[in-house]
C-alpha cells in the first residue's frame, strides 16, 4: 500500500455513504447509534471552534458540531468529492480538502475541539497528526478520537462486511490496529492527557477524550 493507492480508495467512496448507510442498513444504524450517544456524552456543550479531521461527507461531522454547540466548524478530508458535499450541504462550515498527515492550514492555538472518527487505523503516520493538533489545539482544549480495536470477533465482522456488504469500499484501507496502551502513548508524547474513555460494541471499539496541556 502507498498514499497513492490510499487516497484513491479513500476517494471512491461515497461522499454520502454514512447518510445512506445509517437510514437504510439496520447494522450501520445500530452500530453508529451506540457510539454517537456515547460520543455526545463527551462533548456536549463543549463549544468554541470544532475541527473534523477526516470528516468524509460531513454525517457525522454534523452531528457532534450540534451536540458540542460549536460556534464554528472546520471540515478536512482527502476526498474532493466529499469536500465538495460538504460545501453543498454546509456552506458556512470551513471545508478543506487536504491530507492531515501533512501541515495543515490552520493557526496556531485557534481551535477549541478536534474530533477524528475511524481515521487513525488508516493513516500511515498517526503521530504526525497528533504533533500537529497540538500546534492547532488552544491549550486546555479536547481530542476526541474514535478507533476500532481488532478483536477476533470484529475481524469476522469486518472480513464480513467488506466482502459482501456495503463495505466493500473500505477494502485494503486499514494500516493500524490500535491498543489503548499504545494510543494512549502516542497523545501522551505530545502534550495530550487522557480525561476520559469508553469501551463499546463487545471491546470492539475505543472513544477516548484526551485534554491538552
Amino acid at each position: 500500500m502507498n498514499q497513492r493507492r490510499l487516497n484513491y480508495l479513500h476517494s471512491a467512496v461515497p461522499p454520502d455513504y454514512y447518510h445512506r448507510g445509517v437510514n437504510r442498513n439496520i447494522f450501520q444504524l445500530f452500530w453508529h447509534g451506540r457510539r454517537m450517544r456515547v460520543i455526545k456524552s463527551m462533548i456536549l456543550n463543549t463549544r468554541g471552534i470544532l475541527l473534523d479531521l477526516g470528516s468524509h461527507g460531513g454525517y457525522l461531522t454534523n452531528y457532534m458540531a450540534k451536540q458540542a454547540k460549536a460556534s464554528e466548524v472546520i471540515a478536512i478530508d482527502i476526498s474532493p468529492e466529499a469536500i465538495s458535499f460538504i460545501k453543498k450541504q454546509h456552506p458556512d462550515w470551513r471545508a478543506i480538502c487536504a491530507d492531515i498527515e501533512g501541515k495543515i492550514d490552520i493557526a496556531d492555538r485557534s481551535v477549541d475541539l478536534i474530533t477524528s472518527l475511524d481515521v487513525f487505523e488508516h493513516l500511515f503516520k498517526p503521530e504526525r497528526v497528533i504533533k500537529e493538533a497540538g500546534r492547532i489545539i488552544k491549550p486546555g482544549g479536547f481530542f476526541l478520537v474514535a478507533v476500532p480495536h481488532e478483536t477476533i470477533l470484529w475481524k469476522i465482522i469486518w472480513y464480513l462486511w467488506t466482502k459482501f456488504g456495503p463495505g466493500k469500499v473500505w477494502q485494503e484501507v486499514h494500516l493500524q490496529n490500535f491498543k489503548k496502551k499504545s494510543l494512549d502513548k502516542l497523545f501522551s508524547y505530545h502534550g495530550f492527557v487522557k480525561e476520559s474513555e469508553a469501551i463499546i460494541h463487545f471491546g470492539m471499539y475505543y472513544i477516548t477524550k484526551y485534554k491538552y496541556g
